[in-house]
């Protein structure tokens, strides 16, 4: 999974990453008509990474029009979906960050 973070993001953004730590897992950010007796389903499944940036330059690509950096406390403006505000707002008041381990290996 870190591997396809680190290539989505040069392939979208063109900036080489470190990735840090999953900051945050969402669902339900969307949902639509269920079937069999379910009501409702999510649509999405939300992993978000805290990432360093390494080197290169953020650019547009055929899956955005625009990329840029933005300062932390001008970013809320520009975002347009409820769910991705209450999350960013979760990121920006969050002081101290949980220690948590990424585990790139498996022991079973």
């Amino acid at each position: 999974m870190i591997e396809a973070v680190k290539r989505e993001i040069m392939e979208e953004e063109g900036v080489e990453i470190e990735v840090e730590v999953v900051c945050c897992i969402s669902s339900n950010t969307k949902k639509k008509p269920g079937y069999n007796g379910v009501k409702e389903v999510p649509t999405k499944i939300i992993l978000d990474f805290i990432c360093k940036a390494k080197c290169g330059t953020p650019r547009p690509s055929d899956e955005n029009s625009e990329s840029a950096y933005f300062p932390k406390d001008e970013v809320l403006h520009l975002i347009q979906e409820p769910a991705f505000i209450e999350q960013y707002k979760a990121y920006l008041e969050y002081v101290t960050w949980p220690k948590f381990e990424l585990k790139l290996k498996r022991y079973i």
